[in-house]
């Protein structure tokens, strides 16, 4: 969780990469920690890497598949619907 703690000051000053590298080593030291996975997938969504953001969030569900999760899941598919939406042609 150490690492984890640190990543999560990074992510909140806007530092992606020091906060995704954190994040990554929370996750070597115990690949069952569902928050490391979360804030991995947080920071999928903000570079706009939709399928990494959905397959972390899935990996988190299957840890702990608590309310908080599950709503973390469903809002990065509607991210992802989101930016797969073309413009609506006017003719």
């Amino acid at each position: 969780w150490p690492y984890s703690n640190v990543a999560n000051i990074y992510l909140r000053n806007g530092d992606l990469t020091p906060a995704e590298e954190y994040f990554a080593d929370a996750i070597k030291i115990n690949p069952h920690y569902a928050n490391a996975w979360i804030g991995l997938g947080r920071i999928h969504t903000l570079r706009s890497k939709f399928n990494e953001a959905k397959a972390c969030m899935n990996k988190a569900g299957e840890i702990d598949s608590d309310q908080s999760v599950a709503g973390f899941i469903s809002l990065i598919e509607q991210v992802e619907d989101w930016d797969s939406e073309s413009p609506s042609e006017s003719t």
